[in-house]
């Protein structure tokens, strides 16, 4: 398994790294930003992991079965 993850590890991080540039500046966002993004958190299920279910799923070693990336919501879209 470890040999079937390092043929498609450079591939995967790939992958993983521009949405974590986007997740570390949607969390740190201040006053209404903040206010906009928490209000869009909130109305996510707590089980809803599809914002991560691309990353950490089952496909991460078969690629050609990836699942699309997640769809943003930008927290200019929620209401207060």
């Amino acid at each position: 398994m470890l040999t079937a993850y390092a043929a498609v590890r450079v591939g995967h991080c790939r992958r993983c790294i521009p949405p974590a540039f986007a997740r570390g500046e949607l969390w740190h966002l201040d006053g209404d930003q903040r206010l906009r993004r928490n209000a869009v958190v909130r109305e996510r299920d707590a089980h809803d992991y599809g914002f991560t279910d691309w990353m950490c799923g089952p496909t991460a070693l078969s690629p050609t079965r990836n699942p699309a990336r997640f769809t943003p919501v930008p927290p200019a879209s929620a209401r207060l």
